[in-house]
């Protein structure tokens, strides 16, 4: 009977009435019907009955069964039902009635023959069929207080007395066996012993104290005691004390019958103090009650192995270390167990601390919500049976605890097991989130360039090395005719497309970019689709060193027909029409070229105009422009239909006579047009004069180049300039010998300049009225030269070496004036002559400043003379320059006042201190009224616009004196004071301190 079966009929005997059949009980039968015991209880005892484990019969003192369990009924072959009620000797053959009747009996009255624990007696049971059965029947009697029950449990011995009579059998044939093999276990006794003591692993028997009982010789050497003394110890002596609680724990639960055996590593202690690390497997024998008798313990050094663990743990550390200095994450997953490791670094790809939890389900939480499905989708396909198990993606994690975006790679294998299942998977991450910045970056700059290439006005094609055009942009089709349809059939190749005269360029460029990866840049033609050529810039570069190459080209044809503009503009004079130098240099080579063949001569006459500045400055450029161009028409009109004029440039010419007999035939030519060019000119109701000077040199007596002859028609033109004016001067050897006296002197200045051999001297500048001393001028000087300032001056402006000398005179002047200054002399100033081109430099204010500042000298220390022709090339740029000297505290002097030729229109203008009449008109005074006149206006001039005016080259008392009866207040010159050297200046000064500095003049007093 199952345990619910049983549990169903006790149901049933607790819910029952005690008048039913349902509880196994009919009480209307039995003895118990009249009973005053409570029905709970009745119940409880009649469910008790289908929880016993033999057969179960309540009789009543009559023998009548009042009570039956379901093994009854089985037993017996009845039901409930017939058998509560019925006589227990039906259940027994007939022969034994009358036995079984009497001990009932003697059971029932003779209380002394019962015993606590029952009446056993082996009887023949008769079933429902008939059929007899041998039962161990076990008698108690039940005090109910008002009645006395029998409870028989009735166990079926047909199975026992089987066995017994084989067990008879076997005890037989046993004592024969063990007889027989007495020797054979006495030997197998030795050979145990001998096993015991010679076994590989330590082998003990531990009684459940902790004792141990027997040792072998392995586990003494394993432990380094002799048997005996370790005999004398418990386990507990030679275990290292840290694993001591854990081995007292499974031998307890081996005690308690929860376990039968265990196997752990643990750690000895070596006699000598050391540990040894060994495997321990334990089993406990019990005798045959079950009690304990001893542990046989098998202990097994692996103190080999446990190094190797450690060394082996010691590498995967430093792997793990290396792996996460790559920036690898590491891990490992065991599918059947859902176990999984990774290493730091893996942690990090997820956004997790180093100490947090990992597993499958933290891999998923980590992924970026677009890529779940997807990787999980992966991870389910690479870990199916039969799948490849390679797995290698990337995806996006979002950090679980920073909350970061990262972009991961991964790599990894899933090993399956016998039947296909996986069984691990391990593999490695890597934080490609930069990377995939830089690739989104490329990406984005390869769209860029896209587009770029697409719209770029350059043409961009991509083909192969053999000519077939691959790509193009729109750009590239233009230049072509072409449209993307002729890319995508083949139809444009560059060979075909290239000329015949460019293929050997092509391959050139071809070449260079295999070589160096991109070409030069070349011009060549290309064949449009309409058969046209069109010019274009080209270059070329390979590709990845691949047989593809990139061509990017560039329609120069706007360019070209600019370029023969240019050309032919670049080659005429803009405002005139006139040939420029450029064209020049050609006809003079076709013309020297034919004059030669023919033993004959030719002419260059170079000229330019004289006072032709004076119309720009007056009138305007638009006006001096219309100058220039009735000029260049009247020279055109002039010459012979063989000559050529050309336009130099400002308002120089130059004209190439083409044939000529001899000097004179050029000398009428050159007249001839001195002649037209003074002719009146009519521009905007004007009616201008000009005149001009000519230079001429001949072919090839004078020069057998174009640049030799230039230069001295040049040097001609400059003597007929001398020489004053609107004349013609032929080169010669007087004039070459100037220009070679020219070339030492500008030899001599360089030398000159580098030892620093010039010198200053300085001439007085005296009040006429006071005849005190109100400043010097500073003169330059070159000892022992013989070269005046009047010659060196304007050939250290022509060769570019007045800057030097401009700055050593004020260098010169500052330490002048220091000395002075230190010897005790007053802060006299001191005047500088400026250069026209030192003062066209556009931060000449500045750099005068900063020389003195460099000096340590006060800005009041020097004065700026500038002669009027200097101020009148760019008149508001002077003004604005004297301005800023002006109020850095310098003062100015316009020099050489009147001579000019428009200074009297712009005087108020500028903005001086000082102007100076030139010593031309003072030295003719006595004797020349025009002299007196402009003198006198000058004066009148300057005192009317409140500046001084100094009288320069004085050489008498009667200049001095008209000079100053008319007003003048400064005067300077021989009469004077000649120029001195600083040394005898201060003699001079020193001589004449507290007395007048002119003479026959008294002190002024105020």
């Amino acid at each position: 009977m199952d345990q619910k079966s049983r549990k169903g009929r006790a149901g049933s005997a607790r819910s029952g009435s005690v008048s039913g059949q349902d509880a196994g009980l009919t009480l209307a039968t039995s003895p118990l019907a009249s009973s005053t015991e409570p029905i709970a209880w009745q119940q409880c005892f009649a469910a008790l009955l289908d929880f016993v484990p033999d057969a179960m019969l309540v009789t009543g003192p009559d023998g009548k069964i009042v009570l039956v369990n379901e093994l009854a009924e089985k037993m017996f072959g009845y039901t409930r039902d017939r058998l509560l009620g019925m006589s227990v000797e039906q259940l027994i053959p007939e022969r034994f009635h009358a036995r079984h009747t009497a001990q009932r009996h003697q059971f029932l009255c003779r209380p002394e023959l019962r015993t606590s624990a029952g009446t056993k007696a082996v009887l023949p049971a008769l079933r429902a069929d008939g059929s007899e059965f041998p039962a161990e029947i076990n008698l108690k009697p039940v005090d109910t207080g008002s009645v006395l029950l029998v409870a028989a449990s009735i166990r079926d011995m047909t199975l026992r007395h089987r066995e017994e009579e084989q067990l008879r059998a076997l005890s037989i044939e046993l004592e024969r066996l063990v007889a027989a093999r007495t020797d054979d276990l006495e030997q197998a006794n030795r050979d145990f012993r001998a096993t015991f003591e010679r076994a590989s692993v330590g082998i003990a028997h531990i009684g459940p104290d902790g004792r141990l009982l027997r040792v072998n010789e392995t586990l003494c050497d394993i432990v380094g005691y002799g048997k005996d003394e370790l005999l004398s110890l418990t386990f507990q002596d030679i275990t290292h004390p840290d694993d001591i609680d854990a081995d007292l724990a499974l031998m307890h639960r081996v005690l308690a019958g929860e376990m039968s055996s265990y196997a752990i590593d643990k750690r000895f202690l070596h006699r000598s103090g050391e540990v040894v690390w060994s495997t321990l497997s334990v089993s406990l024998v019990r005798d045959s009650q079950g009690v304990p008798q001893y542990f046989i313990s098998i202990v097994k050094s692996i103190d080999d192995r446990k190094r190797a663990e450690a060394e082996l743990q010691k590498n995967k550390e430093s792997l793990e270390r290396a792996i996460n200095a790559t920036g690898l994450g590491m891990f490992d997953f065991y599918p059947q167990t859902g176990r999984a490791e990774w290493n730091t670094e893996m942690k990090r790809h997820f956004g997790l601390s180093a100490n947090a939890a990992t597993g499958y389900d933290v891999f998923v939480a980590g992924l970026h919500p677009d890529d779940r499905a997807r990787i999980e989708k992966i991870v389910r396909e690479v870990m199916r049976p039969g799948a490849s198990g390679h797995y290698q993606t990337e995806y996006r994690t979002v950090g679980i605890e920073d909350g970061v975006e990262r972009w991961i790679e991964a790599r990894g294998r899933v090993y399956f097991d016998g039947k296909g299942m996986p069984v691990r998977f391990i593999g490695t991450t890597l934080d490609i989130t930069a990377q995939k910045r830089v690739e989104e970056a490329l990406r984005a700059r390869e769209r860029q360039l896209q587009l770029i290439v697409e719209a770029n006005p350059i043409g961009v094609a991509r083909g192969t090395i053999d000519g077939r055009v691959l790509e193009a942009n729109a750009a590239y089709l233009r230049i072509l005719g072409a449209n993307s349809e002729d890319v995508a059939a083949g139809r444009l190749r560059w060979d075909v497309q290239t000329t015949a005269e460019h293929s050997m360029s092509d391959a050139k460029a071809i070449a260079d970019a295999q070589a160096y990866g991109v070409s030069g840049l070349y011009e060549k033609e290309l064949l449009r689709c309409d058969g046209t050529r069109v010019p274009v810039l080209i270059t070329c570069a390979v590709i990845d060193q691949s047989r593809d190459l990139v061509a990017f080209v560039l329609d120069i044809s706007e360019r070209k027909r600019a370029e023969e503009r240019i050309r032919q503009t670049s080659l005429h004079d803009p405002l005139t029409g006139l040939p420029n130098r450029g064209l020049l240099f050609e006809c003079a080579a076709r013309i020297f070229s034919g004059v030669r063949r023919a033993h004959k001569h030719t002419a260059v006459l170079y000229f330019d105009l004289d006072r032709f500045k004076p119309i720009n400055d007056n009138y305007g450029h638009q006006v001096g422009d219309e100058v220039l161009k009735q000029v260049a028409k009247r020279l055109t009109e002039t010459i012979r239909g063989a000559d050529s004029v050309f336009r130099l440039g400002g308002d120089e010419f130059l004209i190439l006579l083409s044939e000529i007999h001899d000097d004179a035939q050029a000398g009428d030519v050159a007249r001839h047009l001195l002649w037209e060019i003074s002719r009146a000119y009519y521009v905007h109701g004007l009616e201008l004069t000009l005149s001009t000077s000519i230079g001429i040199s001949v072919y090839p007596r004078d020069g057998q180049d174009l640049e030799t002859l230039m230069s001295h028609a040049d040097a001609a033109l400059y003597r007929a300039k001398q020489v004053g004016r609107n004349g013609v001067q032929f080169y010669s050897e007087e004039l070459a010998a100037k220009a070679r006296q020219q070339s030492r002197i500008e030899e001599q200045l360089k030398s000159a300049l580098s030892r620093s051999d010039f010198e200053l001297h300085y001439q007085p500048v005296v009040d006429m009225h006071t005849a005190q001393l109100t400043g010097v001028e500073a003169l330059l000087r070159w000892p022992n030269s013989h070269v005046g300032p009047d010659l060196f001056v304007p050939i250290a402006e022509a060769t570019g070496q007045i800057a030097r000398l401009g700055e050593w005179v004020i260098c010169e002047a500052c330490r002048q004036h220091k000395e002075w200054c230190e010897r005790g002399l007053p802060p006299i100033p001191i005047a500088v002559n400026v250069s026209a081109v030192q003062f066209r430099h556009d931060d000449f204010a500045e750099q005068f400043a900063s020389l003195l500042e460099d000096e340590e000298v006060g800005m009041g220390a020097l004065q700026v003379e500038l002669t009027e022709t200097a101020l009148m090339e760019n008149l508001d740029r002077a003004i604005d320059v004297l301005r800023r000297l002006q109020e850095m505290g310098i003062k100015i002097s316009l020099d050489d006042f009147g001579t000019g030729y428009s200074s009297l229109n712009y005087l108020s203008r500028l903005p001086i201190n000082k102007i100076k009449v030139d010593k031309s008109f003072v030295q003719r005074i006595e004797h020349d009224s025009a002299s007196r006149a402009i003198t006198e206006a000058v004066i009148a001039l300057g005192r009317t616009l409140k500046l001084e005016v100094i009288a320069e080259g004085i050489e008498s008392e009667s200049a001095l004196s008209y000079l100053r009866s008319h007003g003048c207040s400064h005067a300077q010159g021989y009469h004077v004071c000649k120029p001195l050297s600083g040394e005898v200046f201060e003699e001079w000064y020193r001589a004449r301190e507290g007395k007048a500095c002119l003479p026959g003049a008294a002190v002024f007093v105020s």
